[in-house]
């Protein structure tokens, strides 16, 4: 090896390292960490051969491409550490230390119906519902809006036009009740109307 050059890596490490070490530790690195992160820019510029051509560079240039290098470094170290398939920051829970049963949430046209406190509430929302959906979505939501398929589709726009559907039939079921009770409670005052602006 040339001995110029290897008196000029000594000089350029030596110049550079208090800085990158103060950069690596301001960025939260302990001890240790920091002088890898900083030996192993100095090690990448060697094998590279690029001290050669940072030596002579001007002292910002040297510095801002040093610093840039020592941030990636600390950034890949800091991402393969905490990387999730290595069950990094990762905290994996049992459900089965839990005692709950995982209920189905699709809510059926028979338990709702069964629920409702007037037969035809629901129909009446339905029917607004498919007036208001263009024929092919209904077409292809309605088996799992009336509970006679199972949602077992698995593309995103499915699911987020089947929830959009049961958000706005409840919306409907609400405001058809709403004014269902209104018209039944007209005579009785301003107390029952108070109660039914629930």
């Amino acid at each position: 090896m040339n001995p110029d050059y290897s008196r000029q890596t000594n000089d350029f490490c030596r110049a550079h390292w208090p800085r990158l070490y103060s950069l690596a530790r301001q960025r939260g690195c302990d001890p240790q960490s920091a002088e890898d992160a900083v030996q192993e820019v100095f090690l990448s510029l060697v094998r590279r051969q690029k001290i050669a051509e940072l030596v002579f560079a001007p002292l910002a240039q040297q510095q801002q491409h040093l610093a840039v290098s020592l941030r990636c470094r600390i950034a890949n170290a800091f991402r393969d550490q905490h990387r999730e398939k290595r069950g990094g920051m990762a905290v994996f829970v049992s459900i089965e230390s839990f005692p709950f049963e995982i209920v189905d949430d699709r809510t059926s046209f028979n338990a709702v119906h069964s629920a409702l406190p007037e037969p035809d509430l629901l129909k009446h929302a339905l029917r607004q519902l498919r007036q208001e959906m263009k024929p092919e979505a209904w077409s292809r939501l309605s088996p799992a809006l009336l509970g006679d398929a199972p949602c077992r589709q698995q593309d995103g726009a499915y699911r987020v036009a089947l929830c959009r559907a049961r958000r706005r039939l409840k919306q409907l079921i609400t405001s058809r009740r709403k004014a269902s009770l209104r018209s039944q409670f007209a005579g009785a005052g301003q107390g029952a109307e108070e109660e039914v602006a629930w």
